[in-house]
């Protein structure tokens, strides 16, 4: 059997680092993000299968694709930094990742080792999104015991935690390891033939399950299976393990005390006003429906004068249109994005500013002498909105008025749990109010920000509960 050795990574995602005395938990102040899981058992073209998964997926990050595939003697691993389709060419694929089974992520931080092999249980991959609250703790007792590591990644610690529990089989050191670790997560595994896929227990990220002919498939977001006309079964529950074969009974969901949900969830609430594709179904709604009823109740918070609704992003446009049923106010298409620039949400200040002006460029007779109303998907940092409020009301571009509208309630703090967001330290928040919002934005004739509740009344649906811990300032317990 062959393990490939994971190479040394350092982790952006981690770079500012405190720590709390009291709790023994490492506080993380560095630039989150986001990720993407996909895996499959028993296919002829795992690897592939795999491929097409994330690639559906790009947009949860462009920096960093690993892939790990496995027959059931051996575990091979390739990956890189870059795009998915150039990170993985179809000779790699065909030559360097053979084999029936396979699991993979993609990343927005470049460098970031989200998967690792090991020796234990005659050999095991696993992979994961999300953040494990105690790992300072848990790295320390194992390093105390005589651990190694390689990195500060969770899935290494996750390794370490499974290859020390000493049980009989693999499953029941999965279950020895997550019964250890505190936060939010989703994670795929791969051992001896069979895919493991588990969540916390309060369902913070989304993990689904497809099936492609005989095979089952698991992925972030459904819109993976789409690609490769796998059908949606349903996801993979909070608290819950499941474990995927190649047997008679092909999958067993089996849920374990110490993973065992709880009354409520607490999905992260991003996915769907941000991260997820629209075509994707996450916590239980289709997320380009769940951004129309959004985009209408900013409307009836917010019931502005305008001659234009104007879309920022492309995880706005299902917001803007909602505002524009509700409002009968014409949709336009007046900001036109080059999408080969990428995320600058983790680059420096310089750089973002930079990458903002390569981004943008206004439909100057579209704009000139309108009243926009310009819809925006969050208030981070406020940088973004600024120097385009100022561009629509420049000379050179010339709307008349521009109201700035939110489908996301004010940021008061950052994420905890993994997911996208600057540090709290640079959140416009932690030196702004939300009465102030009108003044910090002076070129803007008005700002409205979509009321927590309001957002909540728009999305929830069939009892689903979400984290709203970074909105509120008040933090989630996992």
């Amino acid at each position: 059997m062959s393990f490939p050795s994971p190479p040394p990574f350092i982790f952006a995602s981690r770079r500012e680092t405190g720590y709390n005395i009291d709790s023994h938990i490492p506080i993380f102040k560095g630039v989150t993000h986001m990720a993407g899981l996909s895996g499959i058992c028993n296919h002829e073209q795992a690897a592939n299968m795999v491929y097409l998964m994330l690639l559906a997926m790009q947009h949860l990050g462009e920096a960093t694709a690993h892939i790990v595939s496995s027959d059931k003697d051996e575990l091979r691993a390739e990956g890189g930094n870059g795009l998915i389709e150039k990170v993985f060419s179809e000779e790699k694929i065909q030559k360097e990742l053979s084999g029936v089974h396979a699991i993979g992520y993609n990343s927005q931080i470049k460098d970031d080792r989200r998967s690792f092999v090991g020796k234990m249980y005659g050999g095991f991959s696993i992979c994961m999104v999300g953040r494990i609250k105690n790992a300072f703790k848990l790295r320390a007792h194992l390093e105390n015991r005589g651990a190694l590591f390689q990195s500060d990644s969770d899935s290494e610690l996750l390794a370490h935690l499974i290859a020390q529990s000493k049980e009989v089989d693999f499953f029941m050191g999965l279950h020895s390891a997550f019964g250890r670790v505190e936060g939010a997560y989703a994670f795929l595994a791969l051992n001896n033939g069979r895919l493991y896929a588990g969540r916390d227990k309060l369902g913070y990220w989304s993990l689904h399950i497809g099936k492609l002919q005989g095979s089952y498939v698991v992925s972030t977001e459904t819109c993976a299976f789409s690609l490769i006309d796998a059908t949606y079964e349903g996801e993979v529950l909070p608290g819950q393990i499941v474990v995927i074969s190649n047997g008679p009974q092909a999958i067993q969901k089996l849920t374990q005390t110490v993973f065992a949900s709880e009354p409520r969830r607490a999905g992260c609430l991003m996915d769907v006003i941000y991260n997820a594709r629209p075509d994707s179904v996450v916590f239980g709604r289709t997320v380009a429906v769940a951004r129309h009823d959004i985009g209408a109740q900013l409307y009836r918070e917010y019931p502005v004068a305008a001659d234009l609704v104007l879309p920022l992003l492309d995880s706005t446009k299902e917001i803007a249109v909602g505002f524009h049923w509700e409002s009968k106010i014409p949709l336009g298409v007046g900001l036109i994005r080059n999408h080969y620039i990428w995320h600058s949400l983790s680059d420096p200040k310089n750089y973002r500013d930079i990458k903002r002006r390569i981004k943008f460029n206004p439909t100057r007779e579209l704009l000139a002498g309108k009243r926009v109303a310009l819809i925006i998907n969050s208030i981070l940092r406020g940088e973004r909105a600024e120097y385009l409020i100022a561009l629509l009301k420049s000379s050179e571009v010339g709307a008349r008025e521009v109201h700035l509208l939110s489908g996301c309630p004010f940021p008061l703090d950052a994420c905890e749990h993994g997911g996208y967001s600057p540090p709290k330290s640079e959140l416009l928040s932690s030196r702004v109010t939300i009465d102030m919002l009108g003044q910090h934005f002076k070129n803007a004739d008005s700002v409205g920000v979509i009321s927590l509740e309001g957002l909540l009344k728009a999305i929830v649906d069939k009892g689903n509960e979400f984290c709203v811990s970074c909105l509120s300032g008040k933090p989630t317990e996992f």
